[in-house]
Order: C-alpha cells, then structure tokens, then sequence
C-alpha cells in the first residue's frame, strides 16, 4: 500500500492533454497507472521477502517426536559452566527429524532455504553458556576463556590457535589431535586432560597442573613448563620425558610441587 501511493500517477488537471515525445497521447495516463502498479509490486515483494528472512534467521523451535522443522541458532560453546562470549564465532544449525530414507516436505524445504538465506545477513556474536560442552572440530582460534570453568569439555580435532587458558580449570577435558599451537595454558588446571596426538608448538605451560593427565608426543614441541605439576602423568616415552626434564624448572604456587620432581628427573 505504501509503495502504491508513493508511486501513484499525479492527478488528471482540467486540460487531459498529455504530450509523448511532443505529440499528443491520450494513453499517456494508462501507462503512468501501469508503472505505478508494477514498481509498486516490485518493491513490495523485496521488501517482504527481506523481512520474512530476517525474522526466520532468528527462529529457535524446538524439535519434537512428530516431524516437525527446526531452526536454532546456537553458540559453537554451549557448555552451562562456561559465561561469556565468542566475537568470532557463530553459527547457524538447522536440523530435521526426518527418518533414514524419508525426504523433508516442500515446506520444510523452504524454510531450511530462507534460514540459511537469512544467516548471510546475519551472524551475530553468541553467548557462551547452556546447551552441551561440545568444541571438538571447531575453530575457536584467538578466543579468550581465561579463567572460565570448562570441565570435561571436548576439543578433539578443535583448531584452537592462540587461544588463552590463563586459570581455565580444564580438568578431564579431551584435546586428542587438537591444534594448540601458541596456546597459553598458565596457571591452568588440566587435570586428567587428555593431550595425546596434539600439536603443541610455543604452547605455554607455566604453573600448569597436569596431574594424572595423558601427555602425547607432542609436548616436546611446548615453550615453556616452568613450575608446571605432572605428578602422575601419563607420559607417552621416555623420550618425551628425557625432553620435558630439559625445560623443568620452577615449584608449582597451588600444588607446591617442584616441576622436576613431579617428571621423575634425575
């Protein structure tokens, strides 16, 4: 209606002449209507079509046992322990309950084509809390979760560059085949972790605690572990061991623990 009266014809004045390229043209008024109507439509439909997207881009249905279509937008950390925020990261999921060999109807169809439409435009920023505890194959490269409570969490296969652990208590969490180069992991709690087939290089782990942790080969490769607690850890060779006593200075300030007591060297 709006663009039906934005695009409306001028009224007719008391002389109906209408001059086309400087002769007289009765019909003028017609196609003046006709453009009127046609722009008017145009511009209406775009309008409703950006509109529609953009609200189904921010729809959040839960899935039931019927069948029925879901869009959730969702954090790619969603662990109940964890508060804060992902600048970089977020990502759209849209999930069907269609059984093995059945196909999603047209409507379903559509609306998994208007959500994923909608994401382009929008990807806003998405807080980390609720949900699973979940991280293993994404990329959470530069993120900051120092000093966040992330137990048990999984990384496994996880791009995790740069990313900051200062103080993150991590205990059990599992980081097989991880990339954690540049990862400062000081005065973090990996107790129990699992840290076997990672990528290590110039990772920091000054006063660490890896108590009863399963370190891989690739801790040879860190910066730097001084005052870091290995007591009970699981060491994948002696070669890896020899390496680490290399590097071990320093007392653990929670454990109290000198690191090259904790490594058994000699």
């Amino acid at each position: 209606i709006f663009f039906r009266i934005l695009f409306a014809p001028m009224p007719a004045t008391s002389t109906p002449e209408y001059y086309y390229y400087g002769l007289h043209d009765q019909h003028a008024p017609a196609r003046a209507e006709k453009r009127s109507i046609t722009w008017s439509l145009v511009l209406g439909v775009a309008l409703g079509t950006f509109v529609v997207v953009q609200l189904l881009s921010h729809l959040e249905i839960k899935v039931g046992p019927n069948g029925l279509w879901q869009t959730t937008t969702q954090p790619l950390m969603a662990s109940h322990q964890v508060s804060g925020t992902l600048p970089f990261q977020s990502q759209t999921r849209m999930q069907a309950s269609v059984g093995e060999g059945e196909f999603p109807s047209r409507r379903q169809a559509a609306l998994m084509g208007l959500t994923a439409a909608g994401s382009i435009y929008t990807q806003p920023s998405l807080a980390i809390s609720g949900g699973g505890k979940g991280l293993s194959g994404q990329n959470i490269e530069f993120q900051d979760f120092s000093d966040k409570v992330m137990t048990g969490t999984e990384f496994r296969g996880a791009l995790c560059k740069y990313v900051n652990f200062r103080g993150t208590k991590l205990q059990n969490s599992q980081f097989q085949k991880a990339d954690l180069r540049f990862v400062d992991f000081t005065g973090a709690d990996l107790s129990g972790a699992a840290l076997e087939l990672c990528t290590l290089n110039d990772a920091i782990l000054d006063n660490a605690i890896l108590e009863g942790a399963y370190l891989g080969d690739g801790l040879v490769d860190v910066k730097s572990i001084y005052g870091a607690d290995f007591s009970d850890a699981i060491i994948a060779s002696s070669y890896v061991q020899k390496k680490l006593c290399e590097k071990a200075a320093g007392t653990n300030p929670v454990t109290g623990v000198d690191t090259r007591d904790s490594l058994l060297c000699a």
